[in-house]
């Protein structure tokens, strides 16, 4: 009986070592959790903040391009214009054919 009871105590000491690095094991992975949760949180505000400054810089381009290609339509109408007249003009004051 003083054997069993002499292992009991043994056993129940050699646990509390064991209890007492678990109780660490558990806090250390806790602590690595809440760094790596806010870690995360921290990286997804700034995809969010990156995302929205990439829309705006879309949005805003996507306006320059209509825009410009306004203005250069534009231009080539008024460059077709020209031409024409310019031609009519020509063929008015220097005439080529028999007529010259």
């Amino acid at each position: 009986m003083k054997r069993q009871s002499s292992r009991s105590r043994n056993s129940n000491a050699s646990c509390r070592p064991s209890n007492e690095r678990q109780g660490e094991e558990i806090e250390r992975l806790t602590l690595e959790r809440d760094f790596y949760s806010k870690r995360g949180a921290a990286l997804e505000e700034k995809n969010r903040e990156l995302t929205d400054a990439a829309t705006k810089y879309s949005l805003h381009a996507q306006k320059l391009e209509r825009e410009l290609t306004e203005s250069a339509t534009k231009n080539s109408v008024q460059a077709q214009k020209l031409q024409r007249e310019l031609t009519e003009m020509a063929t008015r004051y220097f005439p080529l054919g028999p007529e010259a």
